[in-house]
């Protein structure tokens, strides 16, 4: 199945585009090539939420002994796709805009990336 894009309204942009879209990286209809991103940036606060849930709740675990705070992460961060993905509507997006925009998308990675090796060096 795919999802409507607020452009051309074919059926035309992937559960995977749809996904990952934000401002930064705009999902891209393979009708009409033009880009488009979920309403009120859902997709990018939920990356800044789970990143600082991560933090806070790893380090709840680490203080308590416990997996009970993982399990509340692990919760958020597989139904909260599920919202995103079946009740968030796209909305297009400028091509100006996401030019502008792409330099959000390094800030990620680098955020991501230093996650990952805060991870790894602490575990």
């Amino acid at each position: 199945m795919t999802f409507i894009c607020p452009h051309c309204n074919h059926k035309s942009v992937s559960h995977f585009s749809k996904f990952l879209s934000f401002e930064g990286s705009p999902a891209t209809c393979s009708n009409c090539g033009k880009h488009s991103i979920d309403a009120n940036g859902v997709n990018d606060s939920y990356r800044q939420i789970v990143s600082f849930g991560l933090i806070v709740f790893g380090a709840l675990s680490l203080f308590t002994q416990t997996i009970l705070y993982f399990a509340i992460w692990f919760a958020f961060t597989t139904i909260f796709p599920i919202y995103s993905l079946y009740c968030v509507p796209l909305e297009p997006i400028e091509t100006e805009k996401v030019k502008r925009y792409r330099s959000k998308k390094l800030v990620s990675i680098g955020v991501f990336s230093v996650l990952v090796l805060l991870v790894v060096i602490f575990e």
